[in-house]
């Protein structure tokens, strides 16, 4: 009857005459085999679709189904994870994925998602331990085990690079500006054209007071980048911070403004380069219009209304500088 069915295209009907049949040959291979791949078809299926909790129920049952044998399908365990995190139950996406080091302490894409997973729940210490151990993994080198999903070399190179990437916001979370640093050039000297980890790299040399090195780093991303918002304004708003290069700052973040025109953030960092380029009124209007910008966004900024404070400050207001 399974057999029938599964022509027939049925297959929920051909996995329960399948369950009917191993309770009187438990052992059948044959059987067995079949469950199995209808099992994970069915997953699948129900993955592709949409319904999450219809391929969680297919995928835990597999595991359970002779469970001596199964439970060690370090493949399906990832795919029960997948689909864990995507129904937002994501404590029992880590569950499966620590089985799976355990299984396997080379596995090394489950060190990546593991540590991504802990960083999603503000697990900060938890992720860094986890990737710090996939790190090692990857600094004693060759023939580890990869999930199958892309050429070894290049899915290798991915799973590296994630990893250090990861650690990077780890600890500059942390406030750990030196291990950050040290990440993120681990990581270009992999990928040394990825403009993303030239900006935060540039972002933590600066809190570790190496303005040259972080404009250099700025400079670097915009070149890969030239239209990152982010990253001209960051090194506009550095120059007007730092009182050089304004008309290279306003400059920067004029062309920001054109990428991003209602970004509160951007049009404080334009008035406060007007502001050390001494025009207050200029830098006056800008700021306002932060403001502005900011309150309408909810994203009411404390260094915005300071700025416009120094600026009200130097014009003598000095009621409205209090406000």
């Amino acid at each position: 009857m399974g057999v029938i069915y599964d022509q027939r295209g049925e297959f929920e009907k051909a996995v329960k005459e399948y369950q009917e049949a191993l309770q009187y040959d438990p052992h059948s291979s044959g059987i067995i085999t079949q469950m199995i791949k209808h099992y994970l078809w069915l997953g699948r299926l129900y993955q592709r679709h949409g319904n999450l909790k219809e391929a969680i129920k297919k995928y835990e049952s597999l595991l359970k189904f002779h469970s001596a044998a199964y439970s060690k399908n370090i493949p399906l365990r990832f795919f029960l994870a997948v689909i864990y995190e995507k129904d937002g139950k994501l404590k029992e996406a880590g569950a499966e994925l620590k089985k799976i080091i355990e299984l396997n302490p080379l596995a090394l894409e489950a060190y990546l998602q593991l540590g991504r997973l802990y960083l999603q729940r503000n697990l900060t210490g938890k992720g860094i331990e986890i990737l710090e151990k996939g790190r090692e993994l990857t600094l004693r080198g060759a023939n580890l085990y990869l999930l199958p999903r892309s050429p070894p070399g290049d899915y290798r190179k991915e799973i590296e690079r994630g990893i250090y990437f990861l650690l990077g916001l780890a600890y500059s979370e942390k406030g750990d500006y030196d291990k950050a640093v040290s990440r993120y050039r681990e990581y270009l000297k992999l990928d040394p054209d990825k403009a993303l980890v030239h900006f935060y790299l540039a972002a933590n040399l600066d809190k570790q007071g190496k303005t040259k090195e972080a404009i250099s780093e700025l400079k670097r991303a915009i070149k890969l980048d030239p239209n990152n918002a982010e990253a001209l304004n960051y090194l506009g708003y550095l120059y007007a911070e730092k009182g050089i290069n304004l008309n290279e700052s306003i400059e920067l973040l004029k062309k920001a403004l054109k990428m991003k025109p209602d970004s509160g953030y951007i049009v404080d960092s334009l008035g406060w380069a007007y502001f050390k380029k001494g025009r207050i009124d200029k830098a006056l209007a800008e700021l306002k219009r932060a403001v502005d910008l900011s309150a309408g966004q909810k994203k009411d900024d404390a260094i915005i209304r300071e700025h416009l404070g120094d600026i009200y400050f130097k014009k003598g207001q000095i009621g409205r500088a209090h406000v």
